[in-house]
């Protein structure tokens, strides 16, 4: 569970509604299904200078639109701008949490707050860099004593976010520019049957966290990307938090970089073409992780495009260090013990992988189990892991 850290205080709560939304009669607001961005937009720079929450009741709330950021010279659907002291937090929670149907052939995301990009938003921006849901909120600098950082904490909850289709440079939240964030379930997918996904294209990115903070911890809690991205998750800072988090079919699920007092628990990627990648990732301890893929095409599952080609790797092999904790699942060969990385890379981390003892039925689990130890349950087909108290399901 995120707990949003309260930073400010005297903020305001607005409900708002999308046009199909089935209780328009609570909301403060609704949205006319056009261009919603616009109206919501304008509700966030109408919040007052401590900030506020954006309570958004289930729907669709339509992107048709976007905004340029002079500044960075990027281009953003729903925007959130920061200005001198104002801002100080900002907090978009859906009403309940958007989830996947899932089927090898196709993923949708249903239910819940769904914010779609049309494809009428990208008209013209093909060369141009662009994220559904992103920010301006970050200034670092030489403050006096006793004064607090200005910059904007983000904050989201149950928000669903889905792009029409995969394109360069084009992303589904980009919190690069912001001082802090913590995601609780947060889902981001390309609107596109897995069948018809191709290689996926440079700078297209599901997540992006900040690249600095003033407010640790950075963390994301139960967030999933899906479907076609060139990376899934990218965490390039210190002090982050990743819990039960997931990348599919993506080319890279995780990038992770920096990592001091950085964790990852109980993690996965399916379906992806690499491993993560680690930059300069020093005490990246990645605790549970879990690899499912597939070593060649099969009748049941036919993408090729998505067969893993290589294992987790280093920009700069054995520049980093920590501890990994995984098990690795061939889908096609039905077999356990695939390496976590790349030959050559990972020597100064600390390496434990599961074999297939760690495998079975519900009553063939390990009687004493550490904490994150994971186990395959055959019988429900799921990966499972110890949280010290009782076997959680992880996919």
């Amino acid at each position: 569970m995120v707990t949003y850290l309260k930073y400010c205080e005297n903020s305001s709560t607005i409900i708002v509604a999308a046009s199909d939304s089935p209780r328009l009669d609570a909301a403060d607001f609704v949205c006319s299904g056009t261009d919603d961005q616009a109206d919501i937009n304008s509700i966030i720079a109408d919040l007052p200078a401590a900030g506020g929450r954006l309570y958004f009741l289930d729907g669709t709330y339509s992107i048709d639109s976007y905004t340029l950021d002079a500044s960075t010279g990027h281009y953003y659907g729903i925007y959130v701008t920061y200005n001198d002291t104002t801002h100080c937090q900002i907090e978009l929670e859906g009403e309940t949490w958007p989830w996947w149907t899932n089927a090898v052939s196709d993923v949708e995301l249903s239910g819940g707050a769904r914010f779609v990009t049309s494809n009428d938003a990208w008209t013209g921006l093909d060369a141009e860099t662009t994220a559904a849901i992103g920010a301006n909120g970050y200034e670092l600098g030489v403050l006096a004593e006793g004064t607090t950082y200005p910059g904007v904490w983000l904050g989201f909850k149950n928000i669903g976010v889905v792009l029409p289709d995969q394109k360069a440079n084009h992303s589904g939240i980009d919190m690069s520019m912001v001082a802090s964030c913590g995601l609780e379930k947060v889902n981001v997918y390309i609107d596109k049957a897995v069948s018809d996904l191709v290689t996926p294209p440079d700078g297209a990115i599901g997540i992006i966290s900040p690249l600095a903070t003033m407010y640790p911890p950075i963390v994301m809690d139960n967030c999933q990307v899906q479907n076609g991205f060139a990376v899934g998750f990218v965490c390039l800072m210190d002090q982050m938090q990743l819990l039960g988090c997931g990348a599919g079919h993506c080319a890279t699920p995780f990038v992770f970089g920096g990592g001091y007092s950085s964790v990852a628990i109980n993690c996965i990627q399916s379906c992806c073409i690499y491993g993560p990648q680690f930059i300069s990732a020093n005490m990246w301890d990645i605790l549970g992780y879990v690899i499912e893929f597939y070593s060649a095409p099969t009748i049941q599952y036919p993408q090729s495009t998505f067969v893993q080609d290589s294992f987790a790797y280093e920009s700069t092999p054995g520049e980093g260090g920590g501890k990994i904790s995984y098990m690795a699942y061939d889908m096609y060969a039905d077999s356990w013990g695939a390496p976590f990385w790349e030959s050559g890379h990972g020597a100064n981390f600390e390496t434990r992988g599961m074999s297939a003892k760690n495998a079975g039925d519900t009553a063939s689990r390990p009687t004493y189990p550490y904490i994150t130890q994971m186990y395959y349950n055959s019988q429900s087909s799921k990966f499972e892991s110890w949280d010290g108290s009782t076997w959680i399901t992880l996919n």
